[in-house]
C-alpha cells in the first residue's frame, strides 16, 4: 500500500493527478499483484521457502529501486507521445509499476508456506497472516499519507521501502554475499540519491537517480497535495513560473504585480473594474489562491479592497511567500481549507449571523484541465456561493474546455442558469471563428443583475477579452448533456473527457517543443526547427511553437516565413510580448515604422515591465520623430533595467538634440 500511495505522487510530475492516473495506478498494481500471488503459489511448491523468500525480498528491493529511475526515463521518453491520453498513462504506470508489484505479490503465498511448515493448524496460521497483511497495509497508509509524503517526500519512501525489501532479504539469508552486497548497493543508491555533496549528485544525475540540473529551478517542494516547483521563465523581465505537478498553474513578472499572464486573469479584472471601479470598496472571496496573483492585483487596484483566499495545500501558499513575491505583509487574508468545506462553514456564519457581510464578487480558481473537484461545480455548491453574495454580487469561474464539444461549459451555464437569473460566457480566444478540438479556457459569469458588459474595440481594460454570443452558448446548453449537475449526480469526468482527448496531443506537442528549445541549447539548428514543426503538426494552435519556429526561420535567413509564424503566434495569443517584440524589430529594418510602433507598442501593452520592449519603442519614436515618445520609454527602460548603458547615451543625445542618427532595437 505504501508503493501504491506513492504511485500516484510519483507519476503525477509527468502526468498529473487525475481519475486516469488514479484508476491506472490502483488497476495495474493489483493487476500486478494478482500475478504474483499467481507465480508464488509456483514457487512455493518448487522451492525452498526461505531461500526463496531471500530472492524475492532482494529481486523486489531491486525493482523499487528501479522505479524512480525508469519513471524519469519513460517520462521523458518521445515514444508514448502520440497515444490516446488514458492509454499513455496505463502504459506510464505500467512500465514502471507492473513488474514491482508482480514481484512483491509473490512474497505472500511463499510466507504462507513457511508458516504452515510449523506444524499449526492452516486455518488460523494463513488467517494470521491474511490479517497482519492488512494490518500492515493500513498502518502503511495512514503514515504514508498523513506523515512520511510531506516529511520525507516520495523519492525517499521508495528508497526506505527498498531498504526494508532489502533487510528482508538479509534475514532470510544472514550469510548470502548477495544479500549483504545489495543492502550497500541500496546504501549507496540512497547516498548518491539524496546527498548534497557535489560529486555524490553528479554521479547520482548520471545514473538517473535525480533530475538533470535546472538552473532555473528556483524552488522545489512535496506536499499533501502536490509536488510543486518554481521556475524563471525569463530575465528580462523577471519571470517567474509555479508548477504544480505538471501544470504550469501561475506566472508572474516579479516586481509588477498587476501584469498578468493569463487569459482568464485578465477577464477577471475586466469584469471586476466594470463591476467595482477602483475607488470604491471591494469585498472578494477567491477560491483557489495557486501563486496568489490575481489576488495581489485586487489588492494593488482595489486600495481599500478585504480580500479572503481559500487554499487548500499551506505548502503552495509558503512557496508563493518564498519564491513568487507574495509578501507576508500583505492584507490579504489566507484560509487554508478546501473551498466548499469554507463555502458551508461561511453559509452556516451567515445563517447565525445578522452581521455577516456579504461579499461582492467570488472567484472559483480550483479548476484545471484533468481535476475537476465535482463538489464546487454543483446546484448545492452554487446555491450556497449565491447565498454569500451582495443582492448585486457577481461569481466568476474559469474552467477549461473544447471549443467543439463544450460539454462541461453546458452543463456549468445550465447549473449556474438554476441558480442565478443572469449568467455571460467569455474567453480570451475569438472561439466564435474557430471550430474543432481547440482546448481553450472560459470564464462563466453569473449574477441576479443584468450582465450586459462587452469589451469594445481599443478599451484597454478589455483587452484579450471576448464575450461569446449568447447564440453560441445556448448551443452548448441545448446539449443533452448539459444538465443541472448536483451532490448527487455530478458527472464530471463525461464531461471533461473531450478536453483529455485533446489534451494527449496538445501535450505532446509541449513535449516536442522541449526538446525543441534543449537541441537549441546545444546548438542543434537543425533538430530545433525539426522539433518545432513536429510540435505544430500535434497542435497547430500552440503560439509558442509558431513563434520558436520563427525564432529558427529568421536564423536560417527566411524573414519573410518567419515573419507569418510571429504574425500567427500574436493571433493566437495577444498577449505574446516576444512575437510582437519580434515582429517591431523586423519591421523596423525594413524600414516599416509605424508598423514597427505598432507591433512595439503591443509589446509593451502586454508586459509593461520588459525593458528591451520599452528601449525598441523609444528608438522606433525617435526614427519617426516623435522624441516625447522616445523619451518616455527611454525613462521607463532605465527604470526597469538602471544599467541600460546603449538606454542612457539615447537619453543622453536627446537632451544634446542629436536627433539625427538611426540605431537598430
Amino acid at each position: 500500500m505504501v508503493v501504491e500511495l506513492v504511485a500516484g505522487r510519483i507519476i503525477s510530475r509527468h502526468l498529473g493527478s487525475s481519475i486516469y492516473t488514479w484508476t491506472s495506478v490502483i488497476g495495474i498494481i493489483l493487476g500486478g499483484l494478482a500475478l504474483g500471488n499467481w507465480l508464488g503459489g509456483r514457487i512455493a511448491d518448487r522451492y525452498a521457502a526461505r531461500a526463496a523468500l531471500s530472492w524475492l525480498f532482494l529481486l523486489s528491493s531491486a525493482t523499487c529501486v528501479a522505479i524512480n529511475v525508469f519513471n524519469n526515463l519513460v517520462g521523458e521518453s518521445a515514444l508514448l507521445w502520440e497515444l490516446a491520453w488514458p492509454v499513455r498513462v496505463a502504459l506510464h504506470v505500467a512500465l514502471v509499476f507492473f513488474v514491482p508489484a508482480t514481484l512483491m505479490g509473490t512474497i505472500g503465498p511463499v510466507v504462507g508456506k513457511l508458516a504452515l511448515s510449523f506444524g499449526r493448524s492452516a486455518g488460523r496460521t494463513l488467517g494470521g497472516i491474511y490479517a497482519w497483511g492488512v494490518v500492515g497495509s493500513i498502518a502503511g497508509t495512514f503514515l504514508t499519507g498523513y506523515l512520511l509524503v510531506s516529511v520525507m517526500g516520495t523519492a525517499a519512501i521508495i528508497w526506505s521501502v527498498s531498504l526494508i525489501l532489502a533487510a528482508m532479504g538479509l534475514a532470510y539469508a544472514s550469510k548470502a554475499v548477495r544479500s549483504w552486497t545489495w543492502i550497500g548497493v541500496v546504501l549507496l543508491g540512497f547516498f548518491l540519491s539524496s546527498s548534497a555533496a557535489g560529486w555524490a549528485a553528479e554521479i547520482g544525475r548520471k545514473l538517473a537517480l535525480r533530475k538533470p540540473v535546472n538552473e532555473d529551478l528556483l524552488y522545489r517542494d512535496e506536499s499533501r497535495y502536490s509536488n510543486i516547483e518554481i521556475r524563471r521563465l525569463s530575465r528580462d523581465p523577471e519571470i517567474h513560473g509555479m508548477y504544480l505537478d505538471k501544470l504550469l498553474h501561475s506566472q508572474i513578472t516579479i516586481g509588477a504585480p498587476t501584469e498578468m499572464h493569463y487569459g482568464y486573469t485578465r477577464i477577471f479584472a475586466a469584469l471586476t473594474r466594470e463591476h467595482r471601479p477602483y475607488d470604491q470598496p471591494l469585498r472578494a472571496l477567491l477560491i483557489g489562491g495557486g501563486g496568489y496573483v490575481f489576488p495581489r492585483y485586487v489588492e494593488k487596484r482595489w486600495p481599500a479592497a478585504r480580500i479572503e483566499v481559500v487554499e487548500i495545500d499551506p505548502a503552495v501558499t509558503r512557496a508563493a511567500r518564498e519564491a513568487f513575491g507574495f509578501p507576508r505583509t500583505s492584507k490579504i487574508r489566507v484560509h487554508h481549507a478546501d473551498g466548499r468545506v469554507f463555502v458551508n462553514q461561511s453559509h452556516r456564519r451567515r445563517n447565525n449571523s445578522r452581521g455577516f457581510e456579504r461579499y461582492d464578487l467570488v472567484y472559483v480558481d480550483a479548476v484545471n484541465d484533468f481535476s475537476v473537484p465535482f463538489q464546487v461545480t454543483t446546484k448545492e455548491f452554487f446555491g450556497k456561493v449565491e447565498g454569500l453574495l451582495a443582492d448585486d454580487g457577481l461569481l466568476l469561474m474559469n474552467f477549461i474546455d473544447v471549443v467543439d464539444s463544450g460539454l462541461l461549459v453546458g452543463a456549468l451555464a445550465q447549473t449556474l442558469g438554476d441558480t442565478f437569473e443572469h449568467i455571460a460566457l467569455f474567453s480570451s480566444d475569438d472561439i466564435e471563428h474557430f471550430d474543432g478540438a481547440w482546448r481553450v479556457t472560459f470564464v462563466l459569469a453569473a449574477s441576479n443583475r443584468p450582465i450586459d458588459w462587452s469589451p469594445r474595440p481599443g478599451e484597454r481594460d478589455g483587452r484579450g477579452v471576448r464575450r461569446v454570443s449568447e447564440a453560441r452558448l445556448a448551443a452548448y446548453m441545448a446539449q443533452p448533456e448539459a444538465i443541472v449537475l448536483e451532490d448527487s449526480f455530478a458527472p464530471i469526468e463525461n464531461l471533461v473527457a473531450p478536453v483529455v482527448r485533446a489534451s494527449s496531443r496538445d501535450f505532446a506537442a509541449i513535449d516536442a517543443l522541449r526538446r525543441a528549445l534543449k537541441l537549441e541549447k546545444q546548438g542543434d539548428l537543425a533538430g530545433y526547427l525539426t522539433y518545432c514543426r513536429e510540435a505544430l503538426r500535434l497542435d497547430p494552435h500552440l503560439p509558442e511553437a509558431h513563434y520558436n519556429l520563427g525564432l529558427a526561420l529568421y536564423r536560417q535567413g527566411r524573414t519573410e516565413e518567419a515573419e507569418q509564424r510571429w504574425i500567427r503566434a500574436a493571433s493566437i495569443d495577444p498577449g505574446y510580448a516576444e512575437a510582437h517584440y519580434n515582429l517591431g524589430a523586423l519591421y523596423y529594418t525594413r524600414g516599416q515604422l509605424e508598423a514597427a510602433l505598432d507591433r512595439f507598442g503591443r509589446a509593451v501593452d502586454a508586459h509593461p515591465t520588459m525593458a528591451t520592449a520599452h528601449n525598441a519603442l523609444g528608438i522606433a519614436a525617435e526614427a519617426a520623430g516623435d522624441f516625447e515618445r522616445a523619451r518616455r520609454h527611454y525613462t521607463e527602460t532605465l527604470r526597469l533595467s538602471p544599467q541600460s548603458a546603449e538606454t542612457q547615451s539615447h537619453l543622453a543625445r536627446l537632451d544634446r538634440g542629436d536627433t539625427g542618427r538611426t540605431y537598430t532595437p
